[in-house]
């Protein structure tokens, strides 16, 4: 004769007094590809206080947008323009310039790890078609931030390499509208509208795309 059990969310089957089936009725955890959603929003061991790789490098974007920003806001200054180029590489790429007022992580090192592991979400077999969706807009709204970003880069090597500030200043233009659309977008087209497409995305439409996921998923930042 089976007998039956409700423990603490778990529904157990009895027969002749040997439990034959167990099945979880309370809340479950992630599911696998929602643990790799968790790593890009929420939380990964090696980044600044352990925030998610996404928040991460738009930390560090913001930085380097700020710093050429400020490159830009001394034009005519060469020194001036230097000092800051180089705070916009560390937060860029740290292993290219040690030190810098970012996080010491890197915009680029953490955005490839967001595209690594949404990329992995979508290819879980748990994952739900939300996922496998809004996995194609964040990676492509990375991956455009991520080529801006290293155009930034070589725009602050050209300042690093100019010898007088008339070379330098279009560079600086150039630096700061580059980390401004890493981390906003561009309206490529001229349609009013930040897009994840035709080259438009940035760290800001990533994440809005992951906020999309998140709520599909029943997830909290």
């Amino acid at each position: 004769m089976k007998k039956f059990a409700l423990i603490a969310g778990v529904f157990i089957v009895l027969l002749g007094g040997f439990i034959t089936s167990v099945i979880m009725t309370g809340p479950q955890d992630k599911t696998l590809a929602q643990e790799h959603i968790a790593y890009v929003m929420i939380s990964w061991n090696d980044t600044p206080l352990n925030g998610g790789f996404l928040p991460t490098a738009i930390k560090e974007v913001i930085v380097a947008a700020a710093h050429a920003q400020y490159s830009k806001d001394e034009l005519g200054n060469l020194a001036g323009m230097q000092l800051h180029a180089t705070h916009v590489r560390h937060a860029i790429d740290p292993a290219l310039e040690e030190r810098g007022p970012g996080l010491g992580y890197g915009m680029l090192k953490a955005s490839e790890s967001v595209v690594k592991h949404i990329t992995l979400a979508s290819q879980m077999h748990d994952a739900s078609d939300d996922v496998k969706a809004h996995t194609m807009h964040v990676v492509k709204a990375t991956e455009t931030a991520m080529a801006r970003a290293k155009e930034a880069l070589r725009a602050a090597d050209a300042i690093l390499a100019a010898v007088t500030a008339e070379e330098a200043n279009p560079h600086a233009v150039n630096m700061a509208a580059l980390t401004e659309a890493a981390h906003l977008g561009l309206d490529v087209n001229g349609d009013g509208q930040i897009t994840w497409d035709n080259d438009e995305g940035g760290l800001k439409i990533a994440d809005q795309h992951m906020g999309f996921m998140l709520e599909a998923e029943g997830l909290k930042r």
